[in-house]
């Protein structure tokens, strides 16, 4: 069995970007309106110069709607026929970055519909074929999809209605009552064959300051992994593969650590089920390893406390269990260290392997570059292939 299917990832469309606006202003205004830098929000990128038609690549400044608009073309012309499904992790409106337009819950909610029937329209079957059916388009929400950003609480809510409501033809029927509850599901894209599995990462995000983590039986978070063991088991036994897919991919400094533990631990003992971790979130085009040893250190961690606590030491427990950063900023490593830096801390990851490592203690993390240009405008095509039908 073999195929295609599109990653599509970081859309990020601004409805008040203009073609030769300022950098400086988010591409909003044009440089001869006075006093506009009093209204920037601190984010990184390039802040000289100004827009151009299709945007500004490596800049504070979001996508234009021919950007948008382009893309959704050029998949027209290109890929329609020629994939098998599509999986969109999230983040599409713009990031909060001008205090003089505030992003509103309506604007966020508006321009997720508008890109969701972006991809109805796209993807539409074809009218003169009455039994073709649309490919499945499996969404995840990302943290500036909502509002505020970063912040969901356990559902059901607001913001699972209305996702509920927008994404209607993407979500199985079978997974609506799910989705509702959590802000996951999953689809069989190859029926009996390939499953994706649509995480709400916002419940493992430490940035979500509604939820602590994964650790008590009564955060969403822990509702999720429990699901998912129990989805994978299913796929498990009768013999399926699945991708696993969010927006935030499941680093140290993003995810809780507790919540990062049980993805590491559920990661590897499902790799004859799980065939790849694909996510988005951070802009760039790279990978990285989830390893043995990040459970490891949990487990040493965990009896630390143990022996802390039976002698009373609060500072000590204290201490052990801080284990993240007060504040990280979404593009955190890479633009604070700056590419080179970057990709060195990535080769010291890929050489702390050792030569003849246990391939069954390593799982591989893909992070999708976006559609919003960080560099140029990028999605990912992934041929896949099922060496044994099963």
């Amino acid at each position: 069995l073999t195929g295609q299917f599109l990653h599509i990832t970081d859309i990020h469309p601004d409805e008040h970007y203009s073609n030769g606006g300022t950098i400086s202003s988010s591409c909003h205004r044009f440089a001869e309106e006075e006093g506009e830098d009093q209204w920037r929000m601190t984010r990184p990128g390039r802040t000289d110069g100004i827009g151009g038609i299709y945007g500004s690549p490596y800049s504070i400044c979001d996508s234009p709607f021919t950007l948008s608009n382009a893309t959704f073309d050029w998949i027209d012309r290109n890929l329609i026929g020629n994939i098998d499904f599509v999986v969109w992790t999230g983040d599409n409106a713009r990031h909060d970055s001008d205090n003089r337009y505030p992003r509103t819950q309506k604007e966020i909610e508006d321009l997720n519909m508008e890109i969701a029937n972006k991809f109805l329209e796209t993807f539409a079957p074809d009218k003169d074929d009455p039994f073709q059916q649309r490919i499945p388009i499996v969404p995840s929400i990302g943290n500036n999809d909502i509002y505020p950003h970063n912040i969901m609480q356990a559902g059901p809510n607001r913001i699972l209605q209305h996702f509920s409501n927008i994404w209607s033809e993407f979500i199985p029927e079978s997974q609506y009552h799910t989705f509702q509850h959590g802000g996951y599901y999953t689809v069989e894209v190859v029926p009996g064959k390939i499953s994706v599995v649509s995480l709400n990462t916002l419940y493992f995000f430490n940035q979500n300051a509604a939820v602590d983590g994964c650790e008590s039986k009564d955060e969403p978070g822990t509702d999720q992994m429990d699901w998912l063991e129990v989805e994978l088991d299913s796929y498990r036994k009768r013999g399926m593969t699945t991708y696993l897919t969010g927006h935030v991919p499941p680093a140290r400094k993003s995810y809780s650590h507790s919540c990062l533990v049980r993805y590491t631990d559920i990661a590897l003992r499902y790799q004859d089920v799980i065939v790849g971790h694909l996510f988005g979130h951070a802009n760039i085009d790279h990978f990285f390893i989830l390893s043995q040893a990040t459970i490891d250190e949990e487990d040493d961690r965990r009896e630390r406390i143990a022996e802390a606590e039976a002698v009373g030491d609060r500072s000590a427990v204290a201490a052990l269990k801080y284990t993240q950063d007060a504040f990280e900023h979404e593009f955190d490593q890479f633009h604070t260290l700056g590419l080179s830096s970057y990709l060195l801390e990535l080769w010291g990851q890929y050489e702390d392997i050792p030569s003849r490592a246990k391939l069954n203690d390593y799982a591989i993390v893909n992070v999708s570059p976006s559609v919003v240009p960080t560099y140029n405008p990028t999605l990912r095509v992934y041929a896949y292939q099922l060496a044994i039908e099963k």
